[in-house]
C-alpha cells in the first residue's frame, strides 16, 4: 500500500476509536439506568424548647452550686452570708401574673399597673437570695449583689414596674370610707362570708379570718396576687389584717402606692 494511503487509512481508524470512546462515556451503562435515585431526607423539625423547670427545681440547682465557705466577693460583711445560709432553703415563692381579661384586668389598666401585672420570667434564685442576704446588711438603698450596687429604694421600685405614685395613704381612706362604722367590721361585710369573724390577738387587734370565708372567685384571685407579688408569703389558707386593708382597697377601687407597699415588705 502506498505511504499516503496507509496515512490516511491511520487517520480514519483513529477517529473513528475516537468517535466510540466519546459515544461509550455520554451514554450511561444499563447498570447506572436501573439504580434508583434516592429520595431526599425529609426536613428536621425544629427541636422543641424543654419544658419550662418548677421554682423548687430551680431552688434545688442553686443550692447544689453553694458552696460552705465564705465568699466576700458575693458577699461584702459575714453577718449577710450567714443570713444566706439560714435561709437558703426556705420555700421560693414565684411571682402571678394576671391574664388580660375580666375585672381584674380592667382594674389593672385603671391603676398603671399593666408592666406590674405581667406574668414573671424565669427567676435567677440564687442572686435573688444574694440580694436578700446582703439587703440586711445594707447602710442604704444600693444593695450589693456580684460586685454591683442595686437601688432598690421605694423610688427605684416605682420605676422599673412603672407604677404610679399615689400621695394618700390608703389605710386613712379606707377608715374614713365609713366614718359611723369600726373598719375591721366594714372589711368583713364586704370581703367574708356571713358569720365570720376575726381572729383577735391578746389586745383584741384583728389578725385575720381564713382565705376560704372570702366571698367570691375574684377576691381569691387577688388574694393569691397579694401572697405573691405585694405581700410575699407561702401560707394563703388565712388573710391577715395587712392583706384584707389591700383586698377591701382593691374592692372599693382605692388606689394605694405598690411601691411603698413592696418597700415595707422588703424592710
Amino acid at each position: 500500500m502506498p505511504p499516503a494511503r496507509r496515512k490516511a487509512a491511520a487517520r480514519k481508524n483513529a477517529s473513528n476509536t475516537r468517535r466510540r470512546i466519546s459515544s461509550s462515556s455520554s451514554s450511561p451503562s444499563p447498570e447506572r439506568q436501573r439504580t434508583p435515585t434516592p429520595p431526599a431526607s425529609p426536613a428536621r423539625e425544629p427541636t422543641p424548647p424543654p419544658p419550662p423547670q418548677p421554682p423548687r427545681a430551680l431552688q434545688e440547682q442553686a443550692l447544689n452550686a453553694i458552696t460552705d465557705e465564705w465568699e466576700p466577693r458575693l458577699f461584702p460583711r459575714k453577718k449577710g452570708w450567714d443570713f444566706f445560709l439560714k435561709h437558703i432553703r426556705r420555700k421560693f415563692i414565684p411571682e402571678r401574673g394576671i391574664s388580660e381579661d375580666g375585672a381584674a384586668f380592667a382594674y389593672i389598666k385603671r391603676h398603671g399597673w399593666e408592666t406590674f401585672s405581667k406574668p414573671p420570667v424565669k427567676p435567677r434564685i440564687q442572686i435573688m437570695q444574694e440580694f436578700y442576704g446582703n439587703f440586711h446588711t445594707a447602710l442604704r438603698d444600693g444593695v450589693f449583689v456580684r460586685g454591683i450596687s442595686v437601688n432598690c429604694s421605694t423610688e427605684a421600685i416605682r420605676a422599673i414596674w412603672k407604677l404610679p405614685r399615689i400621695s394618700t395613704d390608703y389605710r386613712e381612706t379606707l377608715a374614713a370610707l365609713h366614718p359611723n362604722q369600726p373598719l375591721e367590721q366594714a372589711i368583713l361585710s364586704r370581703l367574708a362570708k356571713e358569720a365570720t369573724s376575726w381572729e383577735m390577738d391578746d389586745q383584741e387587734n384583728p389578725l385575720g379570718f381564713p382565705a376560704n370565708a372570702l366571698q367570691t372567685p375574684d377576691l381569691n384571685l387577688w388574694h393569691h396576687f397579694i401572697c405573691c407579688n405585694l405581700m410575699p408569703t407561702s401560707y394563703t389558707a388565712k388573710v391577715t389584717y395587712e392583706m384584707a386593708l389591700l383586698l377591701y382597697a382593691i374592692a372599693t377601687d382605692t388606689p394605694f402606692d405598690a411601691a411603698s407597699v413592696i418597700w415595707e415588705q422588703l424592710t
